[in-house]
């Protein structure tokens, strides 16, 4: 099962769930704003919300921008999770490489072989 999709297909697999999770989270904003103010003053005290909320910004506005802010910049954040991602992946991969000796004696012996051509023909080293 594990030789079932590339590593590409899987990425392109999530890609597309991730992008209509988010077109729906996009779409049905009021309500999941609406839910998730909901459970915010379910939870945290009315008292502990009005001293982190200002004079300007009431608590439940304060909780929909930040609702509608993670929403809209949810790709972008999955863009930069993923590259963080490739990039450890490739320097973890570089880190823990392990050496050849068999391949470096071949490659050896082919730039040997190769020489003693390039000197048959009238080259110099």
């Amino acid at each position: 099962m594990a030789g079932l999709f590339l590593r590409y297909h899987l990425f392109l697999s999530i890609g597309m769930i991730f992008l209509a999770v988010w077109k729906a989270s996009f779409e049905n904003l009021p309500l999941i704003t609406e839910a998730v103010q909901s459970m915010v003053t379910a939870t945290i005290p009315l008292s502990v919300l009005e001293q982190m909320s200002t004079p300007s910004m009431p608590p439940d506005v304060a909780i929909s921008q930040g609702v509608e802010e993670a929403i809209r910049y949810m790709p972008v954040y999955a863009i930069v999770t993923l590259g963080v991602y490739a990039l450890s992946s490739v320097l973890y991969k570089v880190a823990t490489f392990g050496d050849c000796k068999e391949a470096a004696m071949e490659l050896n012996k082919e730039i040997e072989d190769a020489k003693k051509k390039l000197e048959k023909k009238g080259f110099k080293f």
